[in-house]
């Protein structure tokens, strides 16, 4: 969300996670080729907070395969999307209520990585799972020493629909 409080949405097909002291989030919106900085990038060192939300896979799959316009920073992103704003707990930003899980961060840094057209831009956010999130959330079991295991055996996974 812009300081003016315009809705942003940015789709990033990848994010990083780690840490419990605080939980850490990290994404990387790259600058465009005309060396302009995304609208979320602003967006955040402006107000230093952020949601990331989760769609289930196959959601986020059929998304994938969509054109993103790519609109002006006054352009409230979840009108042009169709989705539904929904207060957050913890941050300012509004969280989408079709995603089942929004991990609302807190700006800790943000790290440019390179110059010019397309360098990277490393933020990295304390995050927190706030309480809307538990109907989104499974429990699945997993063997120990597959991937993203943890000692006791189970591993949090975000639902599928």
């Amino acid at each position: 969300m812009s300081q003016d409080g315009i809705a942003n949405l940015a789709p990033f097909s990848f994010f990083n996670a780690g840490g419990a002291n605080p939980p850490s989030v990290v994404f990387m919106p790259v600058t465009s080729g005309t060396g302009r900085d995304k609208d979320t990038l602003h967006n955040v060192r402006a107000t230093g907070e952020y949601v990331d939300p989760h769609r289930p896979l196959r959601a986020a799959r059929a998304d994938e395969r969509r054109p993103r316009p790519d609109y002006p920073p006054e352009v409230d992103e979840f009108v042009e999307a169709g989705f539904t704003k929904a207060p957050s707990a913890r941050v300012k930003p509004w969280r989408a209520v079709e995603c089942p899980i929004a991990m609302e961060c807190r700006l800790f840094q943000i790290v440019e990585h390179g110059a010019g057209p397309y360098h990277a831009n490393y933020v990295i956010g304390a995050g927190r799972l706030p309480p809307h999130r538990r109907g989104g959330v499974h429990r699945q079991p997993r063997r120990r020493g597959e991937a993203g295991s943890r000692s006791r055996g189970w591993a949090d996974r975000s639902a599928r629909a």
